[in-house]
């Protein structure tokens, strides 16, 4: 587990860090304009920071955020409603369950060890739930204190999904970081237009004009 968080961290910071100098180095330092080129660079650094962030939250690389950080959830369809109108919020990708009040106010959130597979979550009384993960089963409090912890359960795959699709407040620039899809799409995006202004560079320098722009 330490090797993965390791690992992830080492591959991440070079990724984040390849993104941010690209505008300052090899042919893109001639590249123009320099506002798409520096978007780019933008927008694979913020793919890459979702992406790692997330896989580093999987694996506990992160479980030391406080319960007042809100990871950007988007839409669930795995969100369960309890006695008393809070909503518990599973977050797969980033192994975390979040609670919200009736009116979706943010409350609290911390991290499962589900370690970024799917899991589901149950009403267990007025005020716990449980999370079920493989073969274990952990029930907390509202508040995120563990009560009990089982293993050699169901899997999670044979119980009823419990869950209802919700759309939880989150601000658009973060939408980005709300599951893989978006943050793959989003540092895609900003290869793609790095790589499409380097093809554009060389291709004006082979035919020895210059590109001019419009």
């Amino acid at each position: 587990m330490d090797f993965f968080i390791v690992t992830t961290i080492g591959i991440g910071i070079a990724f984040c860090g390849m993104a941010l100098l690209a505008p300052f180095v090899g042919n893109f330092r001639r590249v123009q304009p320099r506002v798409a080129v520096f978007a780019g660079s933008i927008l694979m650094f913020l793919g890459g920071v979702g992406w790692f962030g997330s896989a580093l939250s999987a694996y506990g690389g992160l479980n030391w955020l406080s319960p007042s950080f809100e990871w950007p959830v988007g839409t669930s369809d795995r969100v369960i409603t309890m006695p008393g109108g809070e909503h518990v919020v599973p977050l797969i990708f980033s192994a975390r369950v979040q609670v919200y009040d009736r009116n979706l106010k943010f409350l609290r959130g911390w991290a499962v060890p589900s370690y970024g597979k799917p899991f589901k979550v149950r009403p267990a009384g007025s005020d716990r739930f449980e999370a079920r993960y493989g073969t274990r089963a952990d029930t907390y409090r509202l508040n995120g204190t563990l009560v009990t912890h089982a293993v050699g359960q169901g899997e999670e795959y044979t119980l009823p999904n419990y869950g209802q699709r919700l759309c939880i407040p989150t601000s658009p620039w973060l939408l980005m970081f709300a599951g893989p899809t978006t943050t793959w799409l989003t540092g895609a995006l900003g290869m793609a237009v790095l790589g499409f202004l380097q093809w554009r560079e060389r291709r004006a320098a082979a035919s020895g004009e210059p590109y001019q722009e419009v």
